[in-house]
């Protein structure tokens, strides 16, 4: 079993995490409109229930999936984007 470590935690880079939350946002879009395209492709054709409620599901988890990625990314904006009002004054 490995010592925690003692060193400083090393600060947040926020361009590796505004492109890591991109990614995210890009995934969501791709599972909702792959879960559209199947729900059209099951519907029109004769691929059959099992399609329409797989493409349904993708389309419920992407759009559950943008909303917790905003939820997390307001979570951290702070982390990521500090305000320099937010930070106590030396002064006071």
């Amino acid at each position: 079993m490995r010592a925690a470590s003692t060193s400083a935690p090393k600060p947040v880079d926020p361009v590796r995490a505004h492109r890591h939350m991109r990614w995210l946002h890009h995934v969501s879009l791709f599972m909702v409109l792959g879960g559209v395209a199947l729900i059209i492709l099951g519907t029109a054709t004769s691929l059959g229930p099992t399609s329409t409620l797989i493409g349904a599901l993708l389309v419920v988890a992407g759009a559950v999936k943008v909303v917790v990625v905003r939820i997390w990314h307001s979570f951290f904006a702070e982390v990521l984007h500090p305000h320099p009002s937010s930070e106590r004054s030396d002064h006071e």
